[in-house]
C-alpha cells in the first residue's frame, strides 16, 4: 500500500520512505563497521520500494560509520528482487 501511494506522489508514503531509508542507512553503517563486507544486497520487495533511495542512502551514509571507506562498499539490488527470499529457500531444499 505504501509503495502503490508513493507511485501516486502520497506526501505522507514519501515522508515515510524517507524515513525508512534513514534508518536503513543507520542499520548499513553499523554492518559495515562490525562485518566489513565488500558488497551489500538489498532484497525483497521493500528493496524495490527503496530503490530511489539508493542515492539518499549512500549520500549520508559516511555520517553512520567508523569506517573510512563505506561508500567503496557496492549497495545493490538481489538479482531476484522481491523473489528473493522464495529463491534462497528454493536453494536450501534437496
Amino acid at each position: 500500500m505504501v509503495g502503490e501511494a508513493f507511485a501516486a506522489g502520497d506526501p505522507i508514503a514519501i515522508a515515510t520512505l524517507e524515513d525508512t531509508a534513514d534508518l536503513l542507512t543507520v542499520w548499513i553503517g553499523n554492518i559495515i563497521d562490525l562485518l566489513e563486507p565488500e558488497i551489500i544486497v538489498i532484497g525483497g520487495g521493500v528493496a524495490t520500494m527503496l530503490a530511489p533511495f539508493f542515492g539518499r542512502i549512500n549520500e549520508k551514509l559516511p555520517a553512520w560509520c567508523v569506517n573510512p571507506w563505506p561508500l567503496e562498499i557496492p549497495i545493490v539490488h538481489a538479482r531476484y528482487a522481491g523473489d528473493s527470499g522464495i529463491a534462497g529457500a528454493a536453494a536450501l531444499c534437496e
